[in-house]
């Protein structure tokens, strides 16, 4: 019987452990990581991979969105981004970065039937190798990062985000005296 009751009381200390492990997982969109951009090249996912640089976006603020295909947090909050990019893409620059192959969340194929599902029309990329997973300390999907137009990262943002949230970080950048 004493053994039971052990093992009941393990049982629980785990579970109590998984939820709490959760918990801080889910306190870590609380990021406020800053720091200068690391340029890097990565292809558009416009039928013919063309090779372009982060660095060709600077000079606008931008939101750099990374995600994956089967990634169920990053479908959830693509029509926020795209809503944001219909009422504010003239003024702030998203670019989605699929690193699906490198977190084993998905092809390519498989963003591109996502990004066709969804309607998605912001720009859409991926990249050769997964150094930009380090470049931007990306630990979890989806993982979003806003930089100045000054190339400096205002906030890091790991988990999904809302269209609330896009909008007073993304429109703050614009606000900030530069």
């Amino acid at each position: 019987m004493n053994y039971l009751i052990t093992s009941k009381n393990g049982w629980i200390y785990s579970v109590m452990l998984i939820i709490l492990v959760i918990g801080v997982s889910c306190l870590s969109n609380l990021s406020t990581e800053t720091g200068t951009v690391s340029d890097f090249e990565y292809v558009l996912y416009d039928g013919v991979d063309t090779p372009i640089n982060l660095s060709d976006s600077y000079g606008a603020p931008i939101i750099l969105n990374f995600w994956a295909g089967l990634c169920p947090p990053c479908r959830a909050e693509m029509p926020d981004f795209q809503e944001f990019y219909e009422e504010h893409g003239h003024e702030i620059v998203i670019i989605g970065i699929d690193i699906g192959k490198y977190t084993g969340l998905g092809s390519q194929k498989d963003a591109l039937e996502l990004v066709d599902d969804l309607g998605v029309t912001y720009t859409i990329g991926g990249v050769k190798d997964d150094s930009v997973i380090e470049l931007y300390n990306v630990y979890g999907l989806p993982h979003t990062v806003f930089i100045d137009s000054e190339q400096n990262i205002v906030r890091a943002w790991s988990g999904a985000i809302n269209l609330s949230k896009l909008e007073d970080i993304g429109l703050g950048m614009l606000e900030s005296p530069q």
